[in-house]
Parts: structure tokens; sequence; C-alpha cells
């Protein structure tokens, strides 16, 4: 019995071994025959597949900003078509920038002249040799309206008053008192050492002194000036219209101040020959003429402004010279006038009708003094 019981379980053993083999044949069988079929699939479905992604290209060395590179190697930048705006308009993005009310900028080319360029609400440009000055730039691009007498003359007044108030300041008192009281001291010292000298030697300029003295006249000083500011209304030049304005309220200022202190000095002359020899300070010759002289080298610059105050000093001379006036007479006369002259020019170019005294020390020397500063 116990024989038979092993040689039961040795066959039992022996086909349970060859059902394994088979099993395992069967399925190697299987995956050799499934394989195939699988990859023949794939390549049938090989087009419904998308393209694999491809690396980006490398950056060139001289691109250091390795993410804007990336970027756009990964996602390519396809730029909007270009549209031609009509000319002097401008885009959506400008208009929200600048504005409705914004000028229109027109760029051009150097040496082109830029009335080749004109267009209606175009700012263009000029080069070099069209450069024009800041009052002539004014002008040109704004609508000014023509120049007339009737507004001139309505303005006159008032234009009169401004000028006035302009003048009236403690800098400009206080260089007026300083001439008055050095004029005083000359009339009490050196007037009398100088109408002996000129009764010893009356006219040494013969009709020299006497045409000097003409210019110093208000008969022919008033048509000239008259004359001048015609003629800038008709040119219709705002620039020299504007200096033959400021010269007018200039001497006109002048005019009524020289003839108040007239009147109310009422000093003698040193000789009968004018005003029965009264009314002489302070003069009127010299006084005009530096008040103009001011106004003059504000506007046109020094190089008419010293000749002219060369020549007011001539025409001063002549007056003593002719025995018409004293000498603190002239003095008085000609800080009044260069007073008065500046103070309106310099109102009107830089709103500042001040003329200032200041204190002036030689650093070698060791000499003190004052010193006049006005605008130039």
């Amino acid at each position: 019995m116990r024989f038979f019981r092993t040689s039961d379980r040795s066959c039992l053993k022996k086909d349970l071994g060859r059902v394994r083999a088979r099993l395992g044949w069967r399925l190697l069988v299987a995956i050799f025959l499934a394989v195939p079929l699988a990859c023949g699939k794939a390549a049938a479905s090989a087009d419904e597949l998308p393209a694999p992604l491809l690396a980006p290209p490398p950056a060139p060395a001289s691109n250091t900003d390795f993410a804007r590179s990336e970027m756009r190697a990964s996602f390519p930048v396809i730029a909007p078509e270009p549209t031609e705006l009509p000319r002097g308009t401008r885009s959506i993005y400008e208009a929200a920038l600048l504005g409705e009310e914004a000028p229109t900028l027109l760029l051009t080319v150097a040496g082109e002249s830029a009335a080749t360029q004109e267009s209606a609400g175009v700012i263009a440009p000029t080069s070099d040799a069209d450069a024009v000055t800041d009052f002539e730039s004014t002008v040109a691009c704004c609508d000014l309206p023509p120049i007339r007498y009737v507004d001139d003359a309505w303005s006159f007044l008032p234009r009169l008053g401004r000028d006035a108030l302009a003048v009236a300041n403690w800098n400009n008192l206080a260089i007026l008192g300083v001439a008055l009281g050095g004029s005083l001291a000359v009339r009490g010292t050196l007037d009398g050492t100088v109408n002996n000298w000129t009764a010893e030697h009356p006219d040494r300029w013969g009709e020299g002194s006497k045409i000097l003295g003409n210019f110093g006249v208000a008969q022919y000083q008033v048509p000239v000036i008259l004359g001048a500011y015609v003629y800038t209304v008709y040119t219709q030049d705002y620039y020299q219209h504007d200096m033959m304005t400021s010269l007018i309220s200039a001497y006109t200022l002048f005019g009524l101040t020289t003839v108040s202190i007239k009147y109310i000095a009422d000093t003698n002359r040193p000789s009968d020959t004018w005003n029965n020899g009264k009314l002489g300070f302070p003069s009127w010759h010299d006084g005009s003429m530096l008040c103009m002289a001011a106004v003059l080298d504000d506007y046109e610059g020094h190089w008419i402004g010293y000749p002219l105050y060369v020549f007011a000093g001539l025409i001063g001379f002549s007056r003593i010279d002719t025995r018409d006036h004293n000498l603190s007479d002239v003095i008085f006369g000609g800080v009044l006038g260069y007073v008065i002259g500046k103070s309106v020019s310099g109102n009107a170019l830089y709103g500042d009708g001040r003329v200032r005294i200041l204190p002036w020390v030689d650093p070698i020397e060791g000499g003190v003094g004052a010193m006049i500063d006005a605008c130039f």
C-alpha cells in the first residue's frame, strides 16, 4: 500500500509539469503573435499623431536676453500688416497719448527746406540757415492781429501809466536822489567856474555847437520819432513797432517829468538867449537824447547804443559851450533821461524796470565806489 501511494504521486507531478509546459509555450506564441500586430497598427496611424516638438535653435552670442530669445523661438511672432495713414493724421495710439489738441510734428531731413513739406497744421523744424529768433517764431506760428493806429491810440495812456509805475521804484529813486545831490553840489562849486570859462571863450565849436544842439530840440526829435513809428505800422514789423512804442512812452515820460521839474525849480541859465534865462534845470537836450539812446541800446544792441551815448554827451557839452545850461543842469538831465529810458525798455523786454546801484570795490588798488546795474 505504501508503494502504490508513491507511484500515484509521481504520476500526478508529471501530469502537472506537462500542463505547465504547454501553457508556457502557448503564452510565448501569443506574445510573439501580438507584438507584430501592435507595431502594424502603430505604423498605420502614424499620420494622425502630432509632429514631435523640435528644440529651438541656439540664441546668437550677441543676444544676452536668453528668456526673450527662447520665447521668440518657441512662439513665433506674427507682425500685423502695415497700414498707411493719410498725411497729417495720427494713429489711435498717438491720439490717445497726445490728445486731440496736440500739434502734428513733421520731421524733415537735414538740409531739406521746410517749405517743401508744407501741410495744414504741421509744424516743420527749420535748418540752421533758416533759424529765427524767439520773437520771430512766436509771430510766425501765432495768428497776431494787424498793427493799427487806433489800437495804439487806445492803449497809449494805459501803457504810459504802467511805465510810470515801473519807473517809480526805490532803486530808480535812489539813483535820481544821488544824481540830484551831486547836481546841487556841482551847482554850488563848479557851475560858477565853468560859466566863467565859457564866458571868456564862448562858442568854442562855433556853428558845430548849434548844429549839435538842434539834435536835442523837440521840434526836430518828435517828427523823426513819429516817422519811424509810422514806418513800423506800414511794414507790420512787430519787434520794431514794440521798440517805437516804448521809445514814445519813454520820451513822453521824460518830457512830462522834465517840464514839471523846470517849472518847480525855475533856475537861472548862464545867459538870456533861451527862455529869457529861466527854466534852466534840468537840461532837455542831452536828457532826451540819452533817453532815446537807452531804449535803442536795449532793443538794438550796443552797436547803436554806445555811439548814441557819446553823441548825447557831445550835445550836453554844446549846451554848456553855448551858455544855455549850467553843468549841473546837464548832469541831472542826462541821468534822468537814462533812468527813464532804461526803466521803460526793461519793463517792456524783461518785466523789470529797476536800474540798480551796486557797491564796487577794487580788489587790487583798494578803491571803493558805486556802479549802475541794468539789463543789456
